[in-house]
């Protein structure tokens, strides 16, 4: 259901804003930091970049992504989530999103990490 803004569970949400004082970077994250509501079977590595540019929207303020690397089988799957920050400082999730390359890929080769993320990554300043 990637057209809902979710709401984070405090924890998840502490350390996602915390991976937008260094934007541009990807972050690995404990399993421990996962949204309780992605909380996936085969779920392996977590990790979060904050956008350079927040990205405001009519409701939110879109930070930057997270991606949950998982394994079924002989293939390795990530899924890509948006996450935001109200007004009213609560974060907010979006997604998962599927739609890009390195969605699936064998268990054979590294996983590449930075092609999960959005289109263009690492976003660039204006």
């Amino acid at each position: 259901m990637p057209n809902r803004w979710v709401r984070v569970d405090v924890v998840a949400a502490q350390r996602l804003t915390q991976v937008t004082a260094t934007p541009g970077q990807i972050v690995s994250l404990p399993m421990s930091a996962v949204p309780e509501r992605w909380q996936l079977p085969g779920a392996v590595s977590y990790f979060a970049s904050g956008y350079v540019v927040p990205q405001p929207q009519p409701t939110v303020t879109v930070g930057g992504e997270q991606v949950l690397l998982r394994t079924n089988g002989d293939t390795q799957k990530a899924d890509r989530w948006l996450f935001a920050t109200s007004i009213d400082s609560i974060v907010y999730c979006r997604g998962p999103f599927k739609d890009f390359a390195a969605h699936h890929s064998p268990m054979s080769q590294p996983a590449p990490i930075s092609a999960m993320f959005g289109p263009g990554f690492p976003p660039q300043s204006k």
